[in-house]
């Protein structure tokens, strides 16, 4: 068997408890594709060829190939597809938006024909590391899987009167709305409303937020040889999702009618890293890329809070048939330091005609850890247990991008493909992660301004374990479309 009965909770929103986990390591870890809409047509292939404004958050030595300066803007419309399948039922949600993909300024120094460093470059750019809207949905009909039956095996071992404080996210509320009740007086073992019952059951997974960075760099160039470049980046996340979760008894003569539970997370915070990257110009045709990027340390603030409202066909209890309980809010402040990365780059350049780009990045998300606040005084909880699970379920992945531009005047025409592994270990998941990506462009360029447009889509595979208790341990299967049209309007002075 899996070892998912160890780590099941890990892999959900928070489902039956309030904490941090691998999935908070791995969400402000993992970067999806954001920048200028060349960088999206060549699916972020860009760590050997450089002069792009994107090339700030990746590879900054890129940065050093600007022999003009350069003001960009890159709107985008993102519609992000899921398609859940839950015990065997499928369905699909759909999520749109618009976002601020790239901003950015690159002001390219020249220093003088006889000098050794020919080009000293700065830059600043904002740039959408990873959008986090989704919108999935969960349904099956006629089963005894409840998420009522984990609230009553979670309450095992905790006397009545006590259960509020113990467990007042998930089944204080349930004790407290009817959902669950002890066997008998003063037992500590609870039996679920719906125990031995087939319900109809649709759970709904709403998340909203970005990760955004603002890059602060700069450049040389030695000799039209050696490019190196070096940014501090100042990371800031925004993150919100909900679990709405409904059951509907089957048998409508059943004394509970159904139940809703609902969980509503909100995560904002700030970071910082440094990046250092290199470019060296092999020969004429070919250019080799080095980049690395160092442990990103977040600051974050989460308020969590649930509730739980009940309706009944039969009154459990003085005549009322719905009830409603809220936990309240509860606030945490934390820490995610991410897994420093590695980009290997090549690029082969056909003169004026076009070039072709191959990165290869590895990051092991093993790596990522939680820590306490910066504002905590005192002892302060250490998450070494969190930590440790993160090793156990997390291990290195590495993503392979390709990506290629084609030149007639000033027309061009783009295209990339990435590929990804999955970032779990073996045995941890019934599917393991992957992420394929695609994408398409074009661009007309005059001497003083561009425009450019693109078109990509990444797909990504992962499994959402929504509950479990005795006699069910299923997963669902979400499989994630994100496309972007990306545009760039640019100006070069």
């Amino acid at each position: 068997m899996k070892n998912i009965l160890t780590i099941i909770g890990l892999l959900t929103l928070p489902a039956l408890a309030f904490s941090q986990n691998s999935v908070d390591a791995l969400r402000y870890s993992e970067l999806g594709l954001g920048g200028s809409a060349r960088f999206v047509s060549m699916s972020g292939s860009f760590g050997a060829l450089g002069a792009d404004i994107s090339s700030l958050h990746y590879n900054p030595a890129g940065l050093g190939l600007f022999r003009k300066s350069q003001m960009t803007f890159s709107p985008t419309y993102i519609q992000t597809d899921a398609n859940t399948t839950f015990l065997k039922r499928s369905t699909d949600e759909t999520r749109i938006g618009f976002k601020l993909n790239n901003l950015g300024l690159a002001v390219a120094i020249p220093q003088g024909k006889n000098q050794d460093w020919s080009f000293v470059n700065i830059g600043i750019s904002y740039s959408l590391l990873a959008d986090l809207n989704s919108d999935a949905r969960l349904k099956s009909n006629a089963t005894n899987a409840s998420l009522a039956n984990s609230f009553a095996e979670q309450a095992f071992g905790i006397y009545a009167g006590e259960i509020g404080d113990k467990s007042p996210f998930s089944s204080g509320l349930a004790y407290q709305t009817y959902l669950i009740d002890p066997i008998n007086n003063d037992s500590t073992e609870y039996r679920a409303k719906t125990f031995n019952k087939e319900v109809n059951t649709t759970r709904r997974l709403k998340e909203k937020g970005h990760i955004g960075e603002t890059a602060f760099s700069a450049a040389a160039n030695y000799q039209q040889k050696l490019f190196l470049g070096a940014t501090i980046g100042i990371t800031r996340v925004r993150y919100s999702s909900s679990v709405i979760h409904t059951e509907e008894m089957v048998d409508e003569t059943d004394a509970l009618k159904e139940y809703t539970y609902r969980e509503d997370l909100t995560v904002v915070g700030s970071g910082v890293n440094l990046k250092l990257g290199a470019i060296y110009q092999a020969a004429d045709w070919v250019r080799l890329g080095l980049s690395w990027h160092s442990p990103t340390n977040i600051n974050l603030s989460e308020t969590y809070e649930t509730s739980l409202k009940t309706e009944f066909n039969t009154a459990p209890f003085e005549n009322q048939t719905s009830y409603e309980e809220k936990s309240g809010e509860n606030l945490f402040d934390y820490r995610v330091v991410t897994p420093s990365k590695f980009m290997y780059s090549v690029a082969l350049i056909a003169g004026n005609k076009g070039a072709i780009n191959i990165d290869y990045e590895t990051v092991n998300y093993g790596n990522a850890k939680l820590r306490p606040s910066y504002e905590i005084e005192g002892d302060a909880y250490e998450f070494e247990a969190e930590n440790e699970e993160i090793k156990q379920v997390l291990k290195s992945s590495n993503r392979l991008k390709v990506g290629g531009e084609y030149r007639v005047g000033p027309w061009a025409i783009r295209g990339g493909i990435s590929q990804s592994t999955s970032p779990y270990r073996t045995g941890f998941v019934d599917h393991q992660e992957m992420t394929k990506g695609f994408s398409l462009g074009a661009g007309y360029s005059t001497e003083n301004w561009f425009v450019d447009f693109a078109y990509s889509k990444l797909t990504t595979k992962r499994d959402y374990y929504p509950f479990f208790h005795e006699g069910f341990q299923e997963g669902a299967y979400i499989i994630r479309d994100y496309a972007q049209v990306a545009f760039t309007i640019g100006a070069k002075f």
